[in-house]
């Protein structure tokens, strides 16, 4: 890898960085199993690059186009009947306290959701028609819309996005997963916008100028400022939470954005404040879930903002410390009061001993080995990734906060919370519920 002083600092070339994203998106479409994307990228507040990969739809060959293709790029649900007004659904849904505000972060769609509806009880209007007179029409993003169903303009241009199975292609509506194409949200404020890459670039280009597109101007300076600030971290050097925005600081740049999910389209916003640059990534296939959170970024940083590899250097008792950390631990953003809670046992994550004085986890990019170089802190082998790890007054691990994912804690489970435990239980109690029954002679 290049080091800092002699490596070039950000895209320059219109032409190089196309051949780059050629390259890139090419590779990571064909090993994820991902129909079509679409890329923007903004510097010093112009457009500087956008383009379209591969098929929008399989059926009719429809190539994505990146001024009117339109992705989904938030979280959602089966049915257009399952939609709710935003109160009606909030007071259906009330969210029970389960630790003391301000502890550590739990990412919520309730709580951007709740965001929503003091707009509407403030403006008086509802959250969509906000949005459109206030961000959309101000922005000129004519390609943009938080209505569900789509507008009857817009419709035309979207397409499903599909799932790769037993080697074939299938969309949402055809593996049973949603009533049409189109994923709804049901929580409306937390993700329900349908949008074109190039119109992205203008809501980037806004946020790089704090606010500001052209001579239109739709947050205050101030506001966009205080927006983009760090609101939590549980240490300096850990990436935070802003106003929506994560921090997703990495090769010692800061970064701000956040992925978007639905099904089959998945999507990616960063925003580099002091180089004046924004990239937005959008994938229609399951497969972009493995690339919005990392790969896809890292790989552009790393083209273009390399740095120098280092090696972290292990406390000299790391080996014999390792098994403190070693365990289950359960995400904090999770179900706690409903049945949904089971699914948060059997997700747990497991650290394990690496053998080598490690600390060693597996995640869908392969395993990830980190090693102790202070007490509580450790560094990833290979990467640059950071988790620091909390204990009680008695000593023991209770929790670890991971550099990479800062919407969300690890929390280390007791032995009777752990899979191992549940696992034998529920096996007994299928045996015991749902075993033949006797035959009667």
């Amino acid at each position: 890898m290049l080091s800092q002083e002699t490596a070039p600092r950000g895209p320059s070339n219109p032409v190089e960085l196309e051949a780059f994203l050629d390259d890139l998106m090419a590779r990571q479409m064909e090993e994820h199993h991902i129909p079509g994307a679409a890329v923007s990228v903004v510097k010093d507040g112009k457009l500087f690059f956008s383009r379209g990969y591969g098929y929008a739809d399989l059926e009719t060959h429809t190539p994505v186009d990146p001024n009117r293709t339109l992705f989904r790029i938030g979280s959602g649900t089966r049915s257009a009947d399952d939609l709710l007004p935003i109160g009606e659904w909030l007071r259906k849904h009330v969210r029970a306290r389960i630790r003391p505000p301000g502890q550590y972060p739990a990412y919520s769609n309730y709580g951007m959701t709740l965001a929503g509806y003091i707009v509407e009880r403030v403006s008086g209007l509802p959250c969509e028609q906000y949005i459109e007179l206030n961000i959309l029409q101000p922005l000129g993003m004519g390609h943009t819309t938080a209505r569900q169903p789509l507008p009857t303009e817009l419709a035309p241009d979207y397409h499903t996005g599909y799932v790769y199975a037993d080697g074939e292609y299938q969309s949402v509506y055809q593996l049973g997963l949603g009533d049409s194409e189109f994923e709804n949200v049901h929580v409306p404020p937390a993700g329900s916008i349908t949008s074109s890459a190039t119109d992205m670039a203008r809501f980037m280009i806004a946020h790089l100028q704090n606010g500001r597109y052209a001579d239109t101007r739709i947050l205050e300076e101030a506001t966009a400022r205080q927006m983009h600030s760090t609101l939590f971290t549980y240490e300096p050097g850990l990436n935070g939470l802003g106003y929506a925005f994560w921090e997703l600081s990495w090769n010692d740049l800061w970064i701000i954005g956040h992925p978007g999910d639905v099904i089959t389209h998945h999507s990616m916003l960063a925003l580099l404040p002091d180089q004046n640059l924004g990239i937005f990534a959008v994938w229609n296939g399951e497969g972009g879930l493995q690339l919005n959170e990392g790969p896809f970024l890292h790989a552009f940083l790393d083209h273009y903002y390399p740095v120098s590899e280092t090696t972290p250097v292990p406390l000299a008792d790391a080996a014999e410390r390792t098994g403190r950390y070693t365990g289950s631990y359960r995400i904090s953003a999770r179900a706690d009061t409903t049945w949904e809670k089971m699914m948060a046992i059997f997700g747990a994550l497991n650290l394990k001993d690496g053998g080598d004085g490690t600390l060693a986890l597996n995640t869908p990019y392969g395993e990830q080995k980190w090693v102790e170089v202070e007490p509580l802190v450790f560094h990833e082998i290979g990467g640059q990734d950071m988790v620091i790890f909390e204990e009680d007054d008695q000593g023991r691990i209770t929790r670890g906060y991971i550099h990479s994912v800062p919407r969300m804690v690890i929390e280390k489970l007791l032995w009777y919370e752990t899979p191992g435990f549940h696992m034998p239980l529920l096996l007994g109690w299928r045996v015991l519920f749902f075993r033949s029954p006797a035959v009667e002679r």
